[in-house]
């Protein structure tokens, strides 16, 4: 794109720099799960598209760190999807957002496991901690994968509410935005249990839910009719 942006670590004591290649290796690192899935799904003819304009544009030049919030039963069972979806939502952004810093997703990944009850804290203090000036929140509150109507279909259901924190106005407790964010996978009919698993879908249905939240913030181009 051809925008400057760099990821920043600067939790706790130390500061880190690491450049958005190293992020890629560890995205390869994570596997290739749901790649075999996402492929079937990409079959169609291709649509006219129309252009869609961003939802909030404040992210441009400011340091942005990306937390996923979710109840303890979903985060136990979907932790490795949660990773994924902070990731691939940071990868996005920096992608796409002119002249942003985002904050390393492992680290405030690691910083959100080290701190179980960030959550009850302050936006501002969590603000502080992260040293960044935006975050953008993403609170997960179904992340399904079968069919209810018919349990021998995959169909992923991700449903959640992204809002966003300025860290000038955290101390109110108030959101600069609050969106419903709702992804499906695959993106039409779903398939049968015996033409993938558990782990495809979620890998499948994270990174889906991760380009419609980055695609909150800048301008893009959607299938219309």
């Amino acid at each position: 794109m051809g925008f400057r942006s760099r990821w920043v670590d600067r939790i706790g004591s130390s500061t880190l720099v690491s450049c958005p290649a190293c992020l890629m290796l560890l995205l390869l690192a994570l596997g290739t799960a749901g790649c075999n899935v996402l492929g079937a799904a990409a079959g169609a003819s291709p649509a006219r598209s129309v252009r869609v304009d961003p939802v909030y544009e404040g992210l441009s030049n400011q340091r942005v760190a990306v937390m996923v919030a979710a109840d303890p039963s979903l985060e136990a069972r979907q932790s490795e999807a949660i990773e994924q979806i902070v990731l691939l939502t940071s990868l996005e952004i920096q992608a796409n957002v002119e002249n942003v810093t985002i904050a390393d997703p492992v680290r405030v990944r690691r910083f959100m496991q080290r701190n179980p009850n960030w959550s009850a804290t302050s936006y501002q203090r969590i603000a502080q901690l992260l040293e960044v000036d935006r975050i953008v929140l993403i609170d997960i509150t179904t992340f399904d994968f079968q069919d209810p109507r018919n349990r021998e279909l995959w169909m992923g259901t991700a449903r959640t509410h992204v809002g966003v924190i300025e860290r000038e106005n955290a101390g109110t407790r108030n959101l600069a935005i609050r969106v419903p964010v709702t992804a499906t996978f695959p993106e039409g009919r779903g398939f049968g249990t015996v033409e993938g698993n558990q782990r495809d879908m979620a890998a499948g249905l994270a990174r889906v839910l991760a380009r419609d939240v980055a695609r909150l913030f800048y301008a893009h181009r959607r299938e219309g009719q």
